[in-house]
């Protein structure tokens, strides 16, 4: 037998060689020929450790070459012997995944898949965990804090989401029905990408929604408000282990009342999580730099990954992280040739979270590159620009990047959400003013080095993509705007409290007051002065009529048959969100006047003849053809007619 304290690292090479095995063998018969070569390649991996583990069983002695070789890694890593053959197995582990999953719409081996990767992760932390060396006690009431947070964040972004935002858009009800081949059963594989090539892995969290609450509009919005609400909490987490306690509690009562971080959890789509994800990140990769627990690190890796299966400005998260540690790194040579081995297990679990998407990606780099192109400016849109305003592409694309920092504090963000605003609007903009000259002064300061970065990031995705400064691609900058707007009024009653010591609970809570008015203001703005507004201007357009149409189309029979008269302003199928919230229903365009031989037959035994306004003239022919229906007006919030429908019978 091995010596005693070898036979847990023994036992766990000869199990997990014994899974490996059977994980990449089993599908092979159902997979490529290409991927065939890679699963024989990781089984023969998988027998290697099975075998090394039975031999070593048999021994008395472990071989000292073998000893010192998990020695010098266990040593290196501040880990047990044990976890050396975890980390050892995660790798095999997640290359399994992909093989498993292959890149259809349905997964090859979907539970070997699954189970291998959710494997693989475990294997990779729990290689890397390091109980309570350098853990706190359990705060309870830290966590009951950041659930009190998390709830109250959620009121102002849960509540009434089937209604505000006006209207579902078409992107949503596109994401809706992709989340609803996924509840169905109809797509399950969630390591490639799906609808306008975004990772398919977001649309298993509405699906679940879907499956709870139907195909409803509220089934795609709950989940961002959850995100959003989670975010608020993070920022607190995050802002407490920075800058104190006032600094967060600023911050998050900031970003929890914040006009523009409510619009976008109150939305259907994947962007609000980058936020989550960009925060969770940030404030564990620096509380483990900081204060030297590894847990931090690994909580850095796993939020890393995750992130890259969503929004793609998580993309830069990337490029941020490793830019902050690189500077970092120089800075203070002696810390990371502490965090060295903290970094290494970082990267390894980011990687092994990632390697399914990774892999599709390698195999399909058009899916990869596609939401990048299509609104980079960097191609066919800085030609046209300089044609049309006969300027150098160089000063067209500084014109860019100034746009898309000036969307903080000047420029008023516009296409997803258009408050007539910037990011921030002017109280919270001199806050930010003062927030960020304070970071300024601390340039050495890796608190000030992460979050300029941060801003910086952000300031270039935006000034980098058309339609600058478009408020979808600065969703991910939210929580680093409050910490910025918290650290300002934060610091501004830290430096008063310095001239006037005794006055400090004074300032503080001015400071709270004054952050009270705020919430208030933001609060007012979003749901009393922009949700009206939207209203009024979305009154008469096509997204509206959609809405409007499928919320008449959910109390109707399906077998109603719909005859639409939209020709040329749009169609039955224009916007997805019909598609999506009355399923099932079928449509038929009607694009020349009624009775003309190239319009499609109505068929179905209950129609719906919808007319828009520019279409009013079909209405009297429709009526002689089909006599004694019933004919009303659907009224738009301007007092306007929206559109006509004819029910027959």
């Amino acid at each position: 037998m091995p010596d005693a304290p070898q036979r847990p690292a023994t036992g766990l090479l000869l199990v997990g060689g014994g899974i490996i095995v059977l994980f990449s063998l089993f599908p092979i018969q159902m997979i490529s020929n290409r991927s065939r070569v890679a699963a024989v390649g990781i089984a023969a991996l998988g027998l290697l450790f099975f075998l090394l583990g039975a031999w070593l069983l048999q021994r008395e002695h472990t071989p000292q070459l073998l000893s010192r070789l998990f020695g010098v890694i266990s040593n290196w890593m501040g880990i047990q012997t044990w976890q050396t053959s975890l980390l050892l197995m995660s790798v095999p582990l997640a290359v399994i995944v992909p093989i498993a999953a292959g890149s259809a719409s349905l997964m090859t081996s979907p539970w070997i898949a699954i189970a291998a990767w959710l494997l693989a992760i475990g294997t990779a932390i729990g290689g890397g965990w390091r109980g309570n060396v350098y853990d706190q006690k359990l705060q309870w009431g830290v966590i009951l804090t950041l659930l009190l947070i998390t709830i109250i964040a959620f009121l102002p972004r849960g509540i009434a989401t089937g209604h505000i935002p006006v209207l579902l858009t078409g992107d949503e009800g596109s994401m809706g029905i992709a989340a609803s081949d996924f509840h169905s059963g109809q797509v399950n594989n969630f390591f490639n990408a799906s609808w306008y090539s975004f990772p398919s892995f977001y649309f298993c969290i509405p699906a679940l929604s879907i499956a709870l609450l139907g195909r409803t509009t509220e089934a795609l919005r709950i989940p961002s408000a959850l995100a959003g609400a989670l975010t608020v909490a993070t920022v607190y987490f995050t802002g407490r282990a920075m800058f104190g306690k006032r600094t967060a509690a600023l911050a998050a009562i900031f970003l929890a009342a914040y006009n523009y971080h409510i619009h976008f959890s109150r939305i259907g789509l994947n962007n609000i999580w980058d936020g989550l994800w960009y925060i969770v990140t940030i404030g564990a990769l620096w509380i483990g730099w900081k204060q030297e627990r590894r847990n931090a690190y690994l909580l850095a890796g796993l939020s890393l990954g995750l992130a890259q299966y969503f929004y793609p400005s998580a993309r830069t998260l990337l490029v941020l992280v490793f830019a902050w540690l690189l500077l970092v790194g120089v800075m203070d040579r002696t810390r990371l040739k502490h965090a060295l081995p903290h970094i290494a297990l970082f990267i390894l679990i980011a990687s092994v979270v990632l390697l399914p998407l990774a892999w599709y990606y390698i195999g399909h780099p058009a899916e990869y590159l596609a939401p990048l192109a299509r609104v980079s400016i960097l191609g066919d849109w800085m030609k046209a620009q300089t044609v049309n305003s006969g300027l150098p592409a160089w000063r067209v694309l500084f014109g860019q990047l100034a746009l898309g920092f000036q969307a903080y504090i000047f420029t008023p963000i516009r296409f997803w959400y258009e408050p007539g605003a910037p990011l921030l609007r002017p109280v919270e903009a001199a806050l930010f003013i003062l927030g960020t000259a304070l970071l300024l002064l601390h340039p050495r300061d890796d608190r000030s080095l992460l979050l300029i970065l941060w801003l910086l990031d952000f300031g270039l995705v935006g000034g980098l993509s058309e339609s600058t400064p478009a408020a979808q691609r600065y969703v991910a900058v939210a929580p680093v705007c409050a910490l910025v707007v918290g650290y300002g009024l934060g610091q501004s009653v830290a430096s008063l409290a310095k001239a006037w010591p005794r006055r400090e609970r004074i300032f503080s809570a001015l400071a709270f007051l004054a952050m009270g008015f705020i919430v208030v203001s933001e609060l007012n703005f979003y749901f009393r002065v922009y949700t009206p507004h939207n209203l009024l201007t979305e009154a008469q357009s096509n997204g509206m009529v959609a809405q409007r149409l499928a919320n008449e189309l959910q109390t109707r029979p399906s077998d109603t048959q719909v005859v639409f008269f939209g020709y040329p302003r749009m169609g039955f199928y224009s916007i997805p969100s019909v598609q999506f919230l009355a399923p099932g229903i079928e449509g038929l365009d009607i694009s020349q006047p009624w009775g003309a031989s190239e319009n499609p037959k109505p068929s179905g035994k209950r129609l719906l003849f919808i007319f828009l306004p520019s279409n009013e003239d079909q209405i009297a022919p429709v009526q002689a053809d089909y006599s004694g229906g019933k004919l009303q007006g659907q009224v738009a919030a301007d007092g306007q007619i929206l559109y006509w429908e004819y029910e027959y019978p």
